[in-house]
């Protein structure tokens, strides 16, 4: 009997020894068990990077932990911090948010082969949601030729804020990803993997992603081939017009109002719970953008891209790689559960669908281009029930299949000769139609979800069956070999796609090389984005000390906007005249005290906006006369107190012509001095609205104590006045009033005492409006269907 318990003994030693594999890594031997697959060994939650955390946590990752003993890699539900609970979303999953999510899952065929091909595959989710583990691909690599690596990145504003500082730079998410290529890289051969035949893949944002890394000097070298399933560099989601502008217009929505000073609005953010960056998932935007995503960073040491996708792929300056590349046939219909809400929508206000990456210099430039678009997709007829077919071509073009054309098309032009294009069309007898029709389409990553793992294959349609076995035979053959069909193939020969987006494989039951691919909706695009384009640009420099001025007259500014100042003090104006404001904007006072006006006039304000007030007192007037308000926006003020009056006259010329300031007014009390000692400018107030933010938070300044001016009084402005701030409103001046010899008009809808209470009735009923939106599930959901398809079969 004691042989028999030593033989018991021995096959249970073994059996434990093929349960486990143990491999050294640059961080220390990591431990991963058997797959219940039964051919792969699975290693979770393997640390690649670390995450900053506390103030640093929009920075570039870290080096990843170091450990001496064997670290049991088998935790799969890490989860960086996102809007959606994954955990309520995907039964059978015991999800974890966290901000250590940098981590990587690694699948190793169950072989002693080494050097073999690598495929890193991205997860999508609007830059928002989602993770590493959300797919798995245990069919596709039952060739046992490859490994796989999913992981983790840092998503919505923990991942994508971008203010151009050294704290907030930019794409932590991306920087991650790079990190994660980087481990990849280090490491990989000791998995069994050859760090020089590496894929990188990936669907949606994901995929978008893949196409951003192809252009990074950051990522150069670590890839060698890609597959970006429907997504694009050039997508609108895929970059942020102008970043500064996104991360102010959120903060206000959070209840900061202080966006205008960029140290406060950095401070703001670094210092903000998860919990409130995560409060929001903007999935249910009609621009096709999802707010925060990569961004074009200021060129400083680190930056993952320092000039837009456009022009990289104009200039060729990037790595010409293999390339699979294409989308499903009806990607739009990611939108058909908005139909209802949208079509009305549309049809009185199809501005608010245009795509975000679009700009136009008039009111009738926009009119046209509308026009044009609604005749295009809905004969100009509105969008109904009987043109809902076109509404769902609409929302796969702007976001997905022109972006993809237009990069394909300039990717070739640039000399890419091995861009391989599809169209993913295939239709199971038993999927949905779309409503209001007898019609099927392949909807977002229909694809991804052909090729990965998903419910019991075995329940499908035969048809559905053949399907996935030949995408996965055609993914698996460009891993292996960077081509989609091989010589040696029996599927229809491929050959790389010339720049008139031709030929194109029509991935079906059985596959059709066909011709031009959606030629004319792209060049219907191509078209308008020809002339109306807007290309992202990255974050202003933060601000830098301004100089003091010489004993002459201040320079006059250029046409361009004036410089910010920086964290001291703005520099004093010269002796003589103060310089007149340029043509663009007037530049934003620093955190320190305003510059004092010189001892001549004032000088006058530019033709474009009024600079933004400082976090310090605002500088005092000069000793001549005060400059005219430039013709632009007037600037909001600063946190700290007003400037006081100069001491001689008023301006005699009018106020600006344009609105007072949008932003919030300064959270400090106005000017402690007086209103200045003589009279009162001769000329009328600004002809513009007052400021569409709310007043300061402070008391307002005391008003001056010599005569009002013998001028007319200015008219209050034709618009709305801005909110009244939380503080009292100023008193009076103790001189005499001016001898009025017009009419004044309405201040302005704000409280006349500065209480705050009184707030613009279409401005509340957009926010309520944008609340309701926002509050909605309709679209989150949905956007979690789609991808709980890729997690039926994953527990």
């Amino acid at each position: 009997w004691w042989r028999t318990c030593v033989v018991l003994v021995c096959v249970t030693a073994v059996l434990a020894d093929e349960e486990w594999r143990q491999v050294n890594t640059a961080q220390g031997p990591v431990r991963g068990q058997k797959h219940p697959s039964g051919h792969l060994y699975a290693f979770y939650n393997v640390p690649y990077a670390t995450a900053p955390k506390g103030i640093h946590k929009f920075k570039a990752p870290l080096p990843p932990p170091v450990r001496t003993e064997p670290f049991d890699a088998v935790n799969k539900n890490v989860v960086c911090p996102q809007y959606i609970d994954m955990d309520s979303k995907m039964p059978g999953r015991h999800l974890e948010q966290s901000e250590d999510c940098l981590i990587a899952n690694i699948f190793v065929p169950d072989t002693n082969e080494n050097n073999l091909p690598v495929l890193v595959y991205v997860h999508g989710g609007a830059f928002i949601l989602g993770f590493g583990d959300m797919m798995r691909a245990t069919q596709l690599m039952k060739s046992k030729d490859f490994i796989m690596v999913t992981f983790n990145y840092r998503l919505g504003i923990h991942g994508f804020l971008c203010l151009g500082t050294e704290d907030v730079p930019g794409n932590a998410g991306l920087k991650d990803q790079v990190a994660l290529l980087r481990w990849v890289k280090d490491n990989i051969a000791n998995f069994g993997g050859d760090p020089n035949k590496v894929t990188l893949a990936g669907y949606s944002a994901g995929s978008t992603s893949v196409d951003l890394l192809m252009l990074s000097k950051a990522a150069k070298g670590l890839f060698h081939r890609v597959i970006p399933e429907s997504g694009a560099n050039l997508a609108a989601f895929g970059m942020q017009r102008d970043p500064l502008e996104v991360a102010k217009s959120h903060a206000k929505t959070l209840q900061f109002t202080n966006v205008e000073d960029i140290s406060a609005l950095e401070q703001f953010y670094k210092t903000a719970s998860m919990e409130l960056l995560t409060a929001d998932s903007f999935l249910l935007r009609p621009d096709s953008t999802f707010l925060f995503g990569p961004c074009v960073e200021r060129d400083t040491e680190g930056a993952f891209l320092t000039k837009s996708p456009l022009t990289i792929l104009k200039n060729g300056d990037y790595e010409k790689l293999p390339m699979l590349y294409g989308f499903a046939n009806m990607e739009g219909l990611f939108r058909i559960d908005m139909f209802n809400d949208w079509k009305d929508k549309m049809n009185s206000n199809f501005a608010e669908f245009l795509p975000a990456d679009l700009k136009f210099e008039t009111d009738g430039a926009k009119e046209e281009v509308i026009e044009l678009i609604k005749k295009f997709y809905f004969g100009g007829q509105p969008v109904s029930n009987d043109n809902i077919l076109r509404y769902v071509d609409y929302f796969s073009d702007v976001p997905f299949v022109y972006p993809t054309l237009r990069s394909a098309k300039l990717q070739v032009e640039a000399g890419n000769d091995q861009v391989y294009l599809y169209e993913y069309s295939f239709v199971d007898e038993n999927d949905n139609v779309v409503p209001h029709t007898n019609v099927r389409g392949a909807d977002h990553v229909a694809q991804t979800v052909a090729l990965m793992d998903g419910e019991d294959e075995s329940l499908k349609s035969q048809a559905y069956q053949n399907m996935r076995k030949i995408i996965r035979e055609i993914w698996h053959n460009f891993i292996i070999t960077g081509t989609p069909v091989p010589a040696d193939s029996s599927l229809p020969a491929w050959p790389p796609a010339r720049a008139n987006w031709s030929p194109h494989m029509r991935l079906l039951e059985k596959p059709v090389l066909q011709g031009v691919l959606l030629g004319e909706r792209a060049q219907f695009w191509d078209d308008i984005y020809e002339k109306y384009y807007l290309d992202a640009v990255p974050p202003a420099a933060p601000n830098t000390d301004n100089g003091n001025g010489g004993e002459g007259d201040g320079g006059n500014g250029g046409e361009g906007d004036g410089g910010n100042g920086g964290e001291g003090d703005g520099g004093n104006g010269g002796e003589g005249d103060g310089g007149n404001g340029g043509e663009g904007d007037g530049g934003n006072a620093g955190e320190g005290d305003g510059g004092n006006g010189g001892e001549g006039d004032g000088g006058n304000g530019g033709e474009g906006d009024g600079g933004n007030g400082g976090e310090g007192d605002g500088g005092n007037g000069g000793e001549g006369d005060g400059g005219n308000g430039g013709e632009g926006d007037g600037g909001n003020g600063g946190e700290g107190d007003g400037g006081n009056g100069g001491e001689g006259d008023g301006g005699e010329g009018d106020g600006g012509e344009g609105d007072g300031g949008e932003g919030d007014g300064g959270e400090g009390d106005g000017g402690e001095g007086d209103g200045g000692e003589g009279d009162g400018g001769e000329g009328d107030g600004g002809e513009g609205d007052g400021g569409e933010g709310d007043g300061g938070e402070g008391d307002g300044g005391d008003g001056g104590e010599g005569d009002g001016g013998e001028g007319e009084g200015g008219d209050g402005g034709e618009g709305d006045g801005g909110d009244g701030g939380e503080g009292d409103g100023g008193d009076g001046g103790e001189g005499d009033g001016g001898n009025d010899s017009g009419d004044n008009t309405d201040n302005g809808s704000g409280d006349d005492n500065g209480s705050g209470d009184n707030e613009d009735d279409t401005d509340a009923a957009d926010s309520a409006g944008h609340r309701d939106l926002i509050g909605s599930n309709l679209m989150i959901l949905t956007v979690v269907l789609y991808f709980s398809k890729l997690l039926l079969n994953t527990n």
